[in-house]
């Protein structure tokens, strides 16, 4: 089934960005995001309890790619992101100033928190 955001010509009306609880990567990139750029995009948590969620990462073909890298962006061109100094830049605003802060050290999940363990 078509989610319901899919545009006829196949696009979608916002980004897409998948999250999980306890990732640090999607916490960093949510926290650099201005309130105006967090109500831009639509933000789907893989909580395991959230059928949309995991539904929507299958229709977009994106199950093997949460099973290795979170957060993952989905554009609206359908381009896929995983880079998280790039997702922060393409969602424009951060909390303050005109810049984001980016990782100079990748942040890393040791424990799997920022992979989708099905």
């Amino acid at each position: 089934m078509k989610p319901p955001y899919l545009d006829d010509d196949e696009s979608i009306d916002r980004p897409i960005l998948f999250t999980k609880p306890g990732c640090e990567k999607c916490e960093w990139v949510k926290g650099q995001l201005s309130p105006q750029s967090i109500n831009s995009i639509t933000t789907l948590n893989l909580d395991g309890d959230n059928a949309h969620a995991l539904g929507t990462l299958a229709y977009f073909s994106l199950v093997t790619v949460a099973e290795k890298h979170l957060p993952i962006l989905l554009t609206k061109d359908l381009e896929i992101v995983i880079d998280t100094n790039k997702i922060v830049e393409l969602l424009g605003g951060v909390q303050s100033g005109n810049s984001h802060e980016t990782i100079s050290e990748p942040i890393i999940c040791d424990d799997d928190s920022c992979r989708l363990n099905l």
